[in-house]
């Protein structure tokens, strides 16, 4: 992960908050509930369900870290409508 400072918009960071929380209290228990109920299953079928929902959970974290780190290094942008010139944050 980059330690780079992240530039970002005050909508931005709040839709990376959201996110993250979306991350941490839904997608990790859906994803822990599809690994509970493949290993609940038996029969060498079940295997592959299992590995998909093993591989969705690293994908998750692996996001809310990702996430995590671009929030702390977050470097808040002002918006400007300055006509007469061009910079971070210009509409």
């Amino acid at each position: 992960m980059t330690t780079k400072p992240v530039p970002v918009t005050k909508e931005g960071l709040d839709k990376l908050h959201k996110e993250l929380h979306h991350l941490t209290t839904v997608r990790r228990a859906e994803v822990a509930e599809r690994i509970h109920e493949a290993k609940e299953l038996v029969g060498a079928q079940n295997t592959s369900e299992y590995d998909d929902a093993r591989s969705e959970q690293a994908f998750v974290e692996g996001r809310i870290i990702e996430v995590e780190t671009m929030i702390s290094n977050a470097l808040m942008i002002e918006e400007t409508h300055d006509h007469q010139k061009v910079s971070l944050g210009s509409n």
